[in-house]
């Protein structure tokens, strides 16, 4: 079972879980329109296996995390998430992190990267890309915004249901389904629609994927519809020292579709390319 902890960062609150204990801090960023929970199964089985600490924080605006801080500013950048990572690793003292994020969780991992190159002994990036959203992209984050607050998280959750699982998933596995839009629904239409105007304004990171000079686990579904495989091929080919995952039969939520083959991929990768040490 996860410790539960929470953090008051500049006024605002972050909520977290943690996981085992180690030399190395491995931090996990979720997904949108998710929360911290979307990484138990991980959590649990790689500080079981490592000798590893892991966190996973609800970014700002989900679960136990504000919506928002003193200034009450919105949207909710990808920045201002990176800064609140930055701020939950430096409280918990950890001083090896290896930083992985999937779909969202991933912008927000570039963005700590931008901030902060030399904080991270290692980086993984999941279902997510390094290029900006499109013009017509920020109208649908825009529209999303809109919707969430109009119609609400659950209702959110179904509207993209079939574009973040796999068909698989979402015609034969109903208790995946119900796990993710549980997670969906337990936060705030604010925050959702405060970060889907973030994820909007977020800059491109095509450039930065040549200076990232730590060990890199790109990881995909293969039936991703929303980051297919060709966007974690970009990653792949242009960041130095990557290594490439595909999930099969998983969609965008790859982590969620097949617990077990993603959690074995940062596994192999935790212990070949960051030095982590199986638990004794």
């Amino acid at each position: 079972m996860p410790i539960s902890n929470r953090l008051d960062v500049d006024g605002s609150t972050i909520g977290y879980d943690t996981w085992g204990e180690g030399e190395t801090t491995l931090a996990l960023l979720h997904a949108f329109p998710l929360s911290r929970g979307q990484w138990r199964a991980q959590g649990e089985a790689l500080a079981h296996a490592l000798a590893l600490r892991v966190v996973a924080p609800d970014l700002r605006g989900c679960g136990e995390s504000s919506v928002r801080s003193e200034s009450g500013a919105e949207p909710i950048t990808m920045e201002r998430m990176a800064q609140d990572i930055l701020a939950l690793l430096d409280a918990l003292d950890a001083r090896r992190v290896v930083l992985g994020g999937l779909s969202m969780g991933g912008y927000a991992t570039l963005a700590a990267l931008r901030l902060a190159p030399d904080r991270f002994a290692g980086v993984i990036l999941a279902d997510t890309r390094a290029t900006a959203d499109t013009e017509q992209g920020r109208a649908g984050r825009e529209a999303t915004a809109a919707f969430v607050v109009e119609q609400g998280p659950g209702a959110l959750f179904d509207r993209d249901a079939p574009k973040l699982l796999s068909n698989r998933v979402t015609t034969r596995h109903p208790e995946i389904v119900s796990q993710a839009r549980a997670l969906a629904a337990g936060n705030q239409a604010e925050g959702l629609a405060a970060q889907a105007r973030g994820m909007a304004l977020r800059p491109d990171s095509i450039a930065l994927l040549p200076q990232i000079h730590r060990p890199a686990l790109i990881v995909v579904g293969d039936q991703d519809a929303i980051t297919p495989v060709s966007d974690a091929r970009v990653l792949f080919e242009r960041i130095p020292h990557a290594t490439l995952s595909i999930i099969e039969d998983a969609g965008h939520l790859s982590n969620l579709e097949q617990p077990q083959a993603f959690t074995d991929a940062v596994a192999s990768y935790l212990r070949e390319k960051i030095g982590v040490a199986a638990r004794t």
